[in-house]
């Protein structure tokens, strides 16, 4: 019929005088999954309650600096709660990605001497 834009599928005819940028092309036939890095989803809201993150089993003399160190490779942190007595912590990343990446990284990592938990 009469629609326009790009080729039909895989190996469709380009229609009339249209021929496609060969660049274009190749782009399309290679792109496809990229193992790398998973996308960022932007329409996530930045520091959302599914980024908030507890992190157990902390050394007594831990500050909310130390905290914050040890998280900010991981991505922005805010709204830090330390409660030194029990040795433990609650704290928002920015976005879900960072916090999993977080937990997966320092889950049962010893730092000062202790096992970290990160849930």
């Amino acid at each position: 019929g009469g629609q326009r834009g790009g080729p039909g599928g895989m190996g469709g005819r380009d229609g009339g005088n249209f021929r496609m940028d060969p660049t274009i092309r190749r782009l399309q036939e290679i792109s496809g999954p990229t193992l790398d890095l998973p996308p960022v989803d932007t329409s996530e809201k930045q520091f959302s309650g599914r980024s908030r993150l507890y992190l157990g089993n902390l050394a007594p003399n831990t500050t909310e600096d130390q905290v914050k160190e040890l998280l900010t490779k991981f991505g922005q942190v805010s709204e830090t709660f330390l409660n030194s007595e029990k040795h433990f912590a609650f704290l928002r990343m920015d976005y879900r990605e960072n916090a999993e990446k977080a937990k997966r990284e320092l889950d049962g990592k010893m730092h000062n001497g202790r096992n970290l938990r990160v849930r």
